[in-house]
């Protein structure tokens, strides 16, 4: 079939962040698409990402870092079971490392003399780092200050285990860091989704015409059908793997 070679690019769809709106702190925002997302994480240049195992963090923090890339950045990621000491000396070879690692021929002494703009940090699952509470503090304020815009994933943050357990971390990231949630799939996504996968067959439909929007509500009509059971999380995943069932058993 015409999707035996899916990738996920093929059919990404930025989720929904909510946080705080940029005019009043007081108000909650929603922002959707590439545009919206990128904006407000140049605005605010130290993001934490919050939200459940499966919602999509990881997806998209590397289309994120696409992004930046072809923004003439040097986006980097970190992975936090190599963050083991929070000395400069440390930080800094493993900042190092993984520059040599992620790109080809690239100068890294010339990449950490440009300004600090042009660099850009992402670090998933950053509640699995593997560091005493100070440590993490002293760990993100030298991130913090190499990196122009750094970007933490984390998982269900409000956990009160972790409240606890990181006193200092987490009021040094609620005072540092804006913070975006992101909430699982709803309508929204899912039929920007199901427009995605129907444009695989033909990139040149049109899809605000009668017959694409036809199609559209036969498949989420399709898609609903399965999921009502409730075996399946609303997860971009999850939605991604019953559309392909669905498909491949018609």
């Amino acid at each position: 079939r015409y999707k035996s070679s899916l990738v996920l690019s093929n059919v990404y769809v930025f989720p929904s962040l909510k946080g705080e709106s940029m005019d009043n702190v007081k108000k909650l925002c929603t922002y959707r698409g590439q545009d919206s997302i990128i904006k407000i994480i140049s605005n605010k240049k130290k993001i934490l990402i919050n939200g459940n195992k499966e919602y999509g963090k990881t997806a998209l923090i590397k289309r994120l870092f696409l992004i930046f890339y072809a923004m003439e950045k040097y986006p980097l990621f970190l992975n936090v079971d190599e963050i083991n000491s929070a000395s400069e000396d440390m930080i800094n070879l493993l900042i190092r490392e993984t520059y040599k690692k992620s790109y080809n021929n690239l100068n890294v002494d010339e990449v950490m003399q440009m300004e600090s703009e042009k660099r850009v940090c992402f670090i998933d699952n950053f509640d699995d780092v593997n560091l005493s509470d100070k440590s993490q503090k002293i760990f993100l304020e030298y991130i913090n200050s190499q990196f122009d815009i750094v970007i933490l994933t984390v998982n269900n943050k409000n956990s009160m285990i972790d409240t606890v357990k990181n006193l200092v971390t987490n009021e040094y990231i609620n005072k540092t860091y804006y913070q975006l949630e992101i909430g699982k799939l709803r309508s929204y996504g899912k039929s920007r989704i199901v427009d995605k996968w129907l444009l695989l067959e033909d990139p040149d439909q049109d899809t605000k015409s009668q017959k694409f929007d036809a199609k559209r509500k036969a498949k989420l009509s399709q898609m609903q059908s399965v999921l009502k059971n409730g075996y399946f999380s609303n997860t971009p995943l999850e939605f991604l793997l019953v559309l392909s069932y669905v498909d491949n058993s018609e």
